[in-house]
């Protein structure tokens, strides 16, 4: 039985043997470096998995003595759905260092790490044939709460289908009929999550979807995540303040006075042209924003965006812009 399991082991990993670490160093990026999203979608491959289990590995990498210590860890997971690249749906094992804990550390708690049974979006490259994360140590770890997707969500527009980023926040902010119960309470971690790679603009269309789901606590706390990271005031805020739920109720009152912003300052703020703006990147994330504040609660807001959304964007349709009178007296037709 020993003989048969060290065949098995070399057959599944050639270049390691049981329970040896392979031979991998770090690459480190710490926080604040200022990596962009691209760095992460530009990984050979990325997908969904679930967590089977996590191995730390000996040695201890020194980055720091004293104050910095890596050390590997080996994950057993289980492929759902292949994001980017080609991987085998099953199981697979990938390699990544993170921070040790001991007293003494300059970081308290480890910056990485995959929790056994629950689902996560990893970023992976070859090195040496062993798979292993892109970076070490800040990983983004972006949790898929949102249930197992048979088939990936990938229903906003065409550019989403082609977009690794897209189809990452789709998955993450789309509960699908086996979602986990902790959805709702972790839209706000996922949010933060997903800013790493994908711009706000995009979150918020996928949040503004949650405002019609069935489910209260889904419904109430991707209203207060709209409401606290976007300037517009979305009419869903007011049910905020009478909620059942008293953690909701606190934060919205705390939310109260910046959502009462002057109606006069916002109008102000969308009738500047921003004509210095050329490049595509800058202006689609530009008319994600704008027409955010078509859904703002003062409809003297909502016109103005859709002024300005019309003017910088004449060939494009936004629907809550149809039928509004122009600058110029014209009005948008509805069709």
């Amino acid at each position: 039985m020993q003989v048969r399991t060290v065949l098995l082991c070399f057959a599944i990993s050639p270049l390691l043997a049981c329970g040896q670490a392979p031979p991998l160093r770090p690459r480190v990026i710490l926080p604040g470096e200022g990596v962009g999203g691209g760095f992460w979608l530009h990984a050979p491959k990325i997908a969904i998995v679930t967590i089977d289990k996590a191995t730390w590995f000996e040695p201890d990498y020194a980055m720091t003595p004293g104050r910095l210590v890596l050390r590997l860890v080996a994950v057993d997971a289980k492929v759902e759905n292949v994001i980017q690249g080609e991987l085998p749906v099953g199981p697979i094992r990938f390699y990544f260092f993170t921070n040790s804990v001991a007293p003494g550390s300059v970081y308290p708690i480890l910056r990485t790490w995959f929790v056994p049974g629950c689902r996560y979006v990893v970023f992976l490259r070859e090195d040496g044939g062993i798979l292993r994360t892109m970076a070490d140590l800040t990983e983004p770890n972006i949790r898929i709460r949102s249930g197992h997707h048979a088939t990936l969500p990938l229903s906003l527009n065409d550019a989403a289908r082609r977009d690794p980023g897209a189809v990452i926040a789709a998955a993450a902010l789309t509960p699908s009929a086996v979602h986990v119960e902790g959805f709702a309470d972790g839209i706000e971690g996922t949010y933060s999550q997903l800013g790493l790679i994908v711009p706000d603009g995009y979150i918020a269309r996928l949040l503004r979807a949650l405002l019609a789901n069935p489910d209260q606590a889904t419904r109430e706390r991707a209203c207060l995540t709209l409401s606290f990271h976007y300037s517009y005031r979305d009419p869903c805020f007011s049910s905020l303040l009478d909620s059942k739920d008293p953690e909701v109720r606190q934060q919205a009152s705390g939310l109260a006075r910046a959502k009462r912003a002057s109606p006069q300052r916002l109008l102000s703020a969308l009738s500047i042209a921003p004509d210095s703006i050329n490049a595509p990147e800058i202006l689609d994330a530009l008319a994600d924003e704008l027409e955010l504040f078509t859904f703002d609660r003062d409809s003297a807001v909502s016109r103005q965006a859709c002024v300005a959304l019309r003017r910088i964007f004449p060939s494009r349709e936004f629907p809550n812009c149809k039928g509004v009178m122009n600058v110029d007296k014209t009005v948008f037709p509805a069709k």
